[in-house]
C-alpha cells in the first residue's frame, strides 16, 4: 500500500491524538518536547549505525546480528519520520 505525505501525517496525528492510539493532543507538547523526542529517535537510530559500522570495520562487541541490526535502523528511522511529521 502507498500513500501521499499528506496522508501519511494525517493518519499519523489521528493515531497520536486517538483514545485508541496514543491519546495525546498535539498541542499539548511545545516545540521543545517534540525536538526531544525527535533527538532521542535520531540518538537510537545513530547507535545502530555505530554498530553497522562494527560490521563493516571487523570490530567485535555486537550482541545483534547484522541483519537484525538493519531491521532495528529501520524501525528507529521509522520512529524518526513519525516523530518529525508530528513536529510540523
Amino acid at each position: 500500500m502507498s500513500m501521499t505525505f499528506g496522508q501519511f501525517s494525517q493518519a499519523n496525528r489521528e493515531r497520536c491524538e486517538s483514545p485508541k492510539g496514543f491519546n495525546h493532543n498535539l498541542n499539548d507538547w511545545s516545540a521543545s518536547d517534540w525536538m526531544t523526542a525527535l533527538v532521542g529517535e535520531v540518538g537510537e537510530a545513530a547507535n545502530v549505525v555505530k554498530k553497522l559500522n562494527r560490521y563493516r570495520d571487523g570490530i567485535n562487541g555486537n550482541k545483534e546480528a547484522e541483519d537484525a541490526l538493519r531491521n532495528q535502523l529501520r524501525k528507529e528511522l521509522g520512529d524518526t519520520f513519525v516523530y518529525l511529521d508530528l513536529m510540523c
